[in-house]
This record gives C-alpha cells, sequence and structure tokens, in this order.
C-alpha cells in the first residue's frame, strides 16, 4: 500500500504543482497530514506544493526556469510573466541547483568597434560616441569603465 500511495502521491504532484497539500489529500481521501507525510517520505525537495497560508502563490518548474536561461529571458521579465517575486524566483533557483546567468552588456556596443572608435577619435567626447552607436552616454561611460579602456573624458 505505502509504494503505491507514494507514486500515485508523486504522480499528482507532478500533475498538478498548483494544488496545496489538502487538494492533492481531497483527491485521494486522506488528510493534508498524511500527504504532507508522505511527501516527506519521497523527498520534500522534489515536490514543492503550496500549503494554505504559504506566502509562495506560485510554483516554478525546474523547465520553466531552465527554458527561461536557455533562451536568455531577463530575470525582471520573467518575474513579471510568473506574477511572482525576485526571491521566489530565488528559492526555486537554490531548490533546482540553477544559476541564472549575469546580465550581459548592451550589444549594440560591440566592444571592439568601441575601442576602434576611440582609436580613430579621440577628441569624441561621451555624447558622440553615443550617437554613433545610438545608445545613452552613460552607457558608453559604463561600458569604458567596465572594461577599464583608454579614454580621456573631454569637455563638451
Amino acid at each position: 500500500m505505502i509504494p503505491e500511495l507514494h507514486s500515485k502521491v508523486r504522480m499528482a504532484a507532478k500533475a498538478h504543482p498548483e494544488y496545496t497539500l489538502k487538494e492533492i489529500g481531497n483527491l485521494f481521501g486522506l488528510t493534508r497530514q498524511r500527504i504532507h507525510q508522505v511527501i516527506k517520505e519521497i523527498g520534500p525537495h522534489n515536490y514543492k506544493l503550496k500549503q494554505k497560508g504559504c506566502k509562495r502563490k506560485v510554483v516554478l518548474s525546474k523547465l520553466e526556469i531552465q527554458t527561461a536561461i536557455k533562451t536568455k529571458i531577463r530575470q525582471d521579465d520573467f518575474i513579471r510573466q510568473h506574477s511572482t517575486s525576485l526571491s521566489t524566483l530565488k528559492y526555486f533557483l537554490d531548490m533546482y541547483g540553477l544559476v541564472w546567468p549575469k546580465r550581459i552588456h548592451n550589444e549594440k556596443i560591440k566592444l571592439n568597434d568601441l575601442k576602434e572608435m576611440i582609436r580613430k577619435h579621440p577628441d569624441y567626447c561621451l555624447r558622440e560616441l553615443a550617437a554613433h552607436f545610438k545608445v545613452t552616454a552613460s552607457a558608453i561611460s559604463n561600458r569604458i569603465r567596465y572594461h577599464d579602456l583608454p579614454y580621456l573624458k573631454k569637455k563638451n
């Protein structure tokens, strides 16, 4: 009976991660406490179900997070799409052992192109460089500072 119950609860938890412990229990005519005990026996790190009064309203699956990382979705966009918070996302990243990659710099500004522009036009100010790359002056300034490029600030 026990292994059969474990497999039933495991399949129900996978099929309905948004269900609470009580809702899973109702599927099998069991109490919330019994389902909690079964999940504890199975391994709670594999199955995270909502509990009544739980702060986490959203359950993020490992596949959803992996797909978002592969498609290079920004963290704040992912959070907005799933109506969740950064702390919830970090909780599930830790739970699944995943790492969200750090944000890349503005891709409009290619590093080699910026170096070349600074070399060719040493008299250009940040605003002129920004106009060439169609970005803001602060984006150019941040990129120069981040890569420690040889650039002397010019007076406008």
